[in-house]
């Protein structure tokens, strides 16, 4: 049984008022996540894609690769409607095993590499247009984290967000070639809201 004192009416103002304001929050927290994300994604693209100018004593830089060696490289032919085809990557993925022992002793990793320990990766992944070139190919690390699995979450990212139109593809490469990282810590902060 209710207290005497007690309104419905009052108990009623107070849920929808605290309702009120856990939406006002969540939609203001958008608006400021938004704005991270534009302001990650509308900074000038600067790197220069596809041109190595080192093939050899190439250092990796924890889960990054040596921008002189692995600049990142773009198929300069392939269209967004070729690009955002389901199935698209097995197309075009095409790295030969003397391509892969070429990456790997650039950078002094020994192949084949333990498994689980490396993954020859494209820098600019295939699925925003990323080549096979060595230009775009390094062997990026699983340990310590953030390693190749977490790139992996960057590139899914990337490719729904350029396929849908919301994120420039050249925009998305460049970002991609000069700090994933970057963009992962923004989706995984916005993720943990």
């Amino acid at each position: 049984m209710p207290p005497k004192n007690f309104s419905p009416g009052l108990s009623f103002f107070l849920w929808s008022l605290f309702v009120s304001t856990i939406l006002i929050y969540q939609g203001l927290h958008n608006i400021y996540r938004q704005k991270q994300i534009n302001q990650v994604f509308n900074t000038a693209p600067s790197q220069t894609l596809g041109i190595s100018t080192k093939t050899s004593n190439c250092q990796i830089r924890g889960p990054l690769p040596d921008p002189d060696c692995t600049p990142g490289g773009v198929f300069s032919d392939k269209t967004l409607e070729q690009i955002c085809v389901s199935g698209y990557t097995q197309t075009v993925r095409n790295v030969p095993l003397s391509l892969r022992k070429q990456v790997y002793a650039a950078y002094g990793v020994s192949y084949p590499p333990p498994r689980g320990s490396y993954e020859l990766d494209h820098h600019i992944p295939l699925a925003v247009g990323g080549d096979n070139s060595f230009a775009n190919l390094w062997p990026e690390i699983g340990e310590p984290k953030p390693g190749f699995k977490e790139k992996d979450v960057v590139e899914i990212y990337l490719r729904e967000e350029v396929c849908a139109g919301r994120i420039d593809i050249s925009v998305a490469q460049q970002k991609i070639a000069q700090n994933w990282l970057e963009i992962y810590e923004l989706k995984m902060v916005n993720a943990q809201v």
